[in-house]
């Protein structure tokens, strides 16, 4: 089911995406990724501004699951960090490889946690 729906997205072919999603089970439809993309196909098809309280909600929901997901990512690379204790070089490559992918994904769920809460006052404002 969700290959098809990334295909449609691929092509930018939006009411196939809302058919792909529609197709789909219920549990897996009802995931917070796929209800964002159905409402992105939404508003593309209606050409609607996006204004929605709903339309912001699941982008609240959206950008505070790729926050989670990147201090998932960010907690994983601290501690492979840690791992590389050895004082040859290759460890000491990796230990900052690891450091520097830190930094990234700290700064990557900043920006999400900050997109969330822009849509969640949008959300507040439209309703």
């Amino acid at each position: 089911h969700e290959w098809r729906v990334r295909a449609a997205l691929w092509v930018g072919d939006w009411p196939l995406v809302q058919r792909a999603i529609a197709a789909m089970p219920e549990a897996l439809r009802n995931q917070n990724r796929w209800r964002y993309w159905d409402a992105r196909a939404a508003e593309q098809l209606e050409g609607e501004s996006g204004d929605v309280a709903s339309d912001h909600a699941l982008l609240a929901d959206y950008f505070r699951a790729m926050a989670a997901s990147a201090r998932a990512e960010m907690r994983l690379h601290k501690y492979m960090a840690r791992s590389f204790h050895s004082g040859k070089k290759r460890a000491q490559l990796g230990a900052r490889h690891c450091e520097k992918l830190v930094e990234q994904y700290r700064a990557m769920a900043e920006e999400y946690d900050a997109l969330a809460r822009l849509h969640d006052e949008e959300a507040t404002e439209a309703r």
